[in-house]
């Protein structure tokens, strides 16, 4: 599913046109506005949050769950947000985890920089620039995700959840920098590798939380979300109604991933089974 936003293709030209950034700054997916009107470096444009989506490439999802995480993303991402779209899948040599996306939506600065900072002929196409912006990384990240889901890698037969979240944990989410931290994972956090696995015989397993988090223990496979806020969509959510069947099974899934997140430094706020129930705040 696609999103189609309000946007002129006169201001989109404009926006992209005026505000490329310079080859050696950080990577950033959007023009800066910022950067362009105030001549502010990459470094120093304040973050007010960052925003991971991970999307598992294993996982085939319904059209209508599909259109709704897409709409809980557009309704989320803010000014101020660094936006950055990961997916994984069973990590080998062709199905590796790897950034789809990453950019950082401009907060918009107070009215006397506009007044002061910059040429009074140029304040209103200024203003406009952080408008279309956001309309812009909206409309970018929700058809990257909205592609990811819908063409899914039927051809993996692993789907190492922990390594590729304990890998993704560690290496995205900043460690000394105190803006907030949200996460979105989309998968049916059914774990299937070597060290363990969630289903059997095409039926969701009854699996012992405690053990299995041991085993997670033992290998190494805690990540680090320092903190970070937890929202996953999709969890049990599989093509055949035989993973659904019984509740017990869900429930212990829900449990080993809550117990997880908290060994993992994370703040699991709601388990989408497989829908969101509310908006990502």
């Amino acid at each position: 599913m696609r999103l189609s936003f309000p946007l002129a293709a006169a201001c989109v030209a404009l926006f992209l046109g005026a505000t490329v950034q310079p080859h050696a700054a950080p990577r950033n997916d959007v023009p800066s506005c910022r950067g362009r009107y105030f001549g502010e470096d990459a470094a120093v444009r304040p973050i007010a949050r960052e925003f991971v989506i991970v999307v598992d490439r294993t996982v085939s999802l319904d059209k209508s769950l599909r259109g709704d995480i897409v709409g809980h993303i557009a309704r989320t991402i803010a000014p101020g947000d660094r936006v950055i779209v990961l997916t994984f899948s069973g990590l080998t040599a062709s199905e590796f985890t790897k950034t789809e996306f990453d950019g950082r939506v401009d907060t918009v600065p107070p009215e006397t920089d506009f007044d002061n900072r910059i040429p009074g002929r140029m304040v209103d196409e200024a203003r406009q620039c952080f408008v279309n912006q956001l309309i812009y990384v909206r409309r970018k990240v929700s058809n990257a995700v909205a592609d990811l889901m819908a063409a899914p890698l039927g051809s993996a037969r692993r789907s190492e959840i922990m390594l590729a979240l304990s890998q993704i944990s560690r290496a995205t989410l900043s460690v000394k920098i105190p803006h907030d931290k949200t996460v979105l994972i989309v998968s049916d956090m059914l774990e299937f590798s070597d060290i363990a696995s969630f289903y059997a015989g095409n039926r969701l397993r009854l699996i012992v939380p405690a053990d299995v988090l041991a085993t997670a223990r033992r290998h190494s496979l805690f990540g680090d979300f320092r903190g970070a806020k937890i929202f996953v969509a999709g969890a049990a959510a599989v093509e055949s109604a035989k993973y659904n069947e019984n509740i017990r099974e869900r429930e212990a899934l829900r449990e080993f991933w809550s117990q997880w997140f908290v060994m993992s430094h994370g703040d699991l706020r709601e388990w989408g089974e497989p829908a969101l129930l509310h908006d990502i705040q």
